[in-house]
């Protein structure tokens, strides 16, 4: 315990500290100190003062795919990959935080694992752990969190063990996070934060959007009668990481799967539809005899049209009336002729889905059949 007397606009304020657990060093001390006085927390007492209390959330990142981690002796790793946002916010008083605590999980423990886990404050490593059983903790860390000033930590892991097939890992903090006021004083932790969901595997397609995509409607003659028949196109950049990947192996249908969305919501409609895509000219070879797959090089970049096309009725003859929107959600390949892999780390992702195009039912005129019933006519 300690005495510091500060002399704040001519007015001597006296402030006395007391650590239930010491400081790092004589440095964060001082940093603390001078902290607290420039934000304007130092009083002569804590008589008065709200209870201070912290706030625990996370903040999403905007992971774009999977991650394909080629690094290291073995191909099988990847260094510092952010993968959780953590966001500290002081109720009441300011906050120092002293220990937080993290934990990984893996749908495949025997697969990829996260070895290591930072603290990052921005470009600042401020702490490092092991991670033991799915568990680390980031010990002393001393992190001030000022009453009107939230802050945003960021946590990246070091991935081994990496494989083709999918592990799909995640990182928790808990609200048992240590925290004290700025007397030491333990205080009561809110919240936690949790990651989405991040895809690791050491070989396969990196895949983006090269442009916007897109969605048409045109009529058609489909089963002897003009019908309304809908386009949607992606163009889709793909790069081999790893190792030369196939593609094309199944029929374009299954090779690349899609969502068709109903007044925003997606729906398995049974309808007529059919799927179609480019084979790229260069960097590519034919994977086999009958010329619809190719092998991508590794390291090699293609952009790849694709088009799904769907009759606007359903099996049963109605016509389908709403919004409507397609999504790119998956993509088949394979690393070797036996295997095959998805990707599907877009699925639910809006910027892999076309804009909406209204698909209206218009009443065009009616007939009696020699039943004396009513048939009815539409237009889409």
């Amino acid at each position: 315990m300690f005495e510091l007397t500060f002399e704040i606009f001519g007015v001597f304020l006296r402030k006395t500290f007391l650590f239930v657990k010491p400081m790092k060093n004589l440095l964060s001390a001082l940093a603390l100190i001078t902290s607290l006085v420039l934000s304007g927390c130092a009083t002569s007492s804590n008589k008065g003062r709200p209870e201070a209390s912290l706030v625990v959330s996370s903040v999403r990142i905007p992971i774009q795919g999977e991650i394909i981690a080629t690094g290291g002796s073995s191909e099988n790793e990847a260094d510092r990959v952010p993968i959780l946002k953590l966001h500290l916010k002081a109720e009441g008083d300011h906050v120092l935080v002293h220990d937080i605590p993290v934990r990984i999980d893996a749908d495949r423990p025997n697969k990829a694992v996260v070895s290591t886990v930072y603290l990052y404050d921005g470009d600042t490593v401020l702490a490092a752990s092991s991670v033991d059983n799915g568990k680390a903790i980031f010990n002393d860390v001393d992190v001030i969190v000022h009453r009107r000033s939230p802050k945003t930590l960021t946590v990246k892991a070091d991935i081994r063990n990496a494989v083709v097939s999918l592990t799909m890992l995640s990182a928790t903090v808990p609200p048992q996070l240590v925290a004290t006021d700025i007397l030491e004083k333990p205080i009561v932790v809110y919240g936690s934060a949790m990651s989405d969901t991040v895809y690791v595997r050491n070989a396969g397609p990196s895949l983006e959007l090269a442009a916007p995509p897109t969605i048409t409607v045109n009529r058609s003659e489909h089963g002897g009668r003009s019908v309304a028949v809908v386009n949607a196109r992606f163009y889709v950049r793909m790069t081999a990481k790893g190792r030369d990947i196939l593609v094309g192996t199944q029929s374009a249908k299954d090779t690349f799967g899609f969502t068709i969305y109903e007044n925003g919501v997606p729906k398995n409609l049974n309808v007529p539809a059919s799927a179609s895509f480019v084979i790229p000219t260069s960097d590519v070879l034919p994977a086999n005899s009958q010329g619809f797959a190719f092998k991508l090089l590794e390291k090699r970049e293609v952009v790849i049209p694709v088009d799904y096309t769907f009759v606007a009725r359903v099996s049963d003859g109605k016509p389908l009336n709403g919004n409507y929107a397609v999504e790119l959600s998956g993509v088949k390949f394979s690393v070797t002729p036996e295997s095959l892999h998805t990707v599907n780390s877009m699925t639910g992702n809006p910027a892999w889905r076309t804009p909406q195009i209204s698909l209206t039912v218009s009443f065009i005129n009616s007939k009696r059949l020699l039943d004396g019933s009513l048939f009815f006519i539409f237009s889409i």
